[in-house]
């Protein structure tokens, strides 16, 4: 197990606590379950206008909201509760469409967002006044509205099933919902390369073990994948802020941590990008074309999410009818046993296939 395997004192007294723990509460920004010896006695879910209470598995409440007068100060906008993938792919629809865009307002309640809009470089005057940060959160949910047309239309996000879908169309793409809301004639999109002058380190590594949604890669996985590529010569940067990685620091391992613009500059002059399944990966896969290749990881916490969408590439097909960049710098592994052997088979192909892309 891996608690066995890790050396660090802090580390395991952490691990063993939470696994002894009896009662256990877990918040996340849509969920909150409360458990007692694994199995979940109460329950509160936000819905998209919909808040239910569950006890024993049991809906005991329901309240609704209006949340069609939530932004009624704005003649047009698009809300979105949507993270950090599917923000991008939004915002690099809006950038390469912008005059039919210019004017509507962006509201979201993640701060940190407003990165990536710096990223796909929209002109920054313009990303202060149309970027809008709410404190109302309507998970899972789009909202585009157009006063002219009197239109709102809505997709709603089933991440537990992993697709898009949208009541109103259907399992309609993103992109022609667009289309429809704002009468667009003319619609383009392809993944944006906002790279100039890109010099690739030589043999540099960038790890990202670390998901604020899909969970972490586990710390004997990540010491075990630093530590082999590390020996085979290549310069480890560990994208964290969390301190249990500082044992692990050589003169091979360093520990950096960037914001989004910072790290999407800094990930183009690495050789290859390894992580655990998030977002990130969706905002750096344009960097592909500048041959940096990317190790997807999923792990038990954020498969079951993916698995529908089979892929990384599928799910930029299905969901927004895009190519993927280059997917033959796109590589994929499902480590879900989660035990050391499986994890030590999984470092040693990636160790193997990195070598052979970039020619050791």
């Amino acid at each position: 197990m891996p608690i066995i395997e890790c050396k660090k004192t802090k580390y395991i007294t952490e691990i063993l606590l939470f696994n002894l723990s009896f009662y256990k509460k877990e918040k996340y920004v849509s969920s909150t379950f409360y458990s007692f010896c694994g199995f979940v006695f109460y329950k509160i879910r936000e819905l998209v206008g919909v808040r239910k209470k569950f006890f024993l598995g049991v809906k005991i409440s329901e309240k609704s909201r209006n949340i069609t007068n939530l932004f009624s100060q704005y003649n047009d906008f698009i809300y979105t509760s949507y993270h950090t993938g599917e923000f991008y792919y939004l915002c690099s629809i809006i950038k390469q469409n912008f005059e039919s865009f210019k004017n509507i307002k962006i509201i979201s309640c993640f701060k940190y967002l407003k990165q990536i809009m710096y990223i796909l470089e929209f002109p920054e005057d313009w990303i202060e006044e149309h970027f809008v940060l709410s404190n109302v959160f309507i998970p899972s949910c789009l909202f585009f509205y157009d006063s002219s047309r009197k239109n709102l239309n809505l997709i709603e996000t089933d991440y537990e099933k992993g697709f898009l879908y949208n009541k109103k169309f259907s399992q309609c793409h993103i992109t022609k919902l667009l289309i429809q809301t704002f009468g667009m004639n003319h619609f383009k999109y392809e993944i944006p390369n906002n790279i100039h002058n890109v010099n690739n380190m030589n043999k540099n590594i960038l790890i990202f073990p670390d998901s604020i949604f899909n969970g972490n890669l586990d710390f004997s996985f990540v010491a075990y994948l630093c530590q082999k590529l590390a020996y085979n010569g290549f310069k480890v940067y560990i994208n964290t802020k969390n301190s249990d990685f500082d044992c692990l620091l050589t003169n091979k391992i360093s520990k950096i941590y960037l914001s989004l613009n910072e790290t999407y500059t800094f990930a183009a002059r690495c050789n290859a990008i390894i992580g655990v399944r998030s977002g990130i990966f969706d905002c750096l896969q344009g960097l592909t074309n500048f041959n940096v290749h990317l190790y997807v990881i999923y792990n038990n916490y954020c498969f079951p999410s993916y698995n529908r969408m089979k892929n990384f590439k599928f799910f930029c097909e299905t969901a927004y009818e895009l190519k993927f960049c280059n997917p033959q710098f796109l590589h994929e592994y499902k480590w879900i046993k989660q035990d050391r052997n499986d994890a030590t088979n999984i470092v040693n192909t990636v160790i193997e296939k990195l070598k052979e892309d970039i020619c050791v």
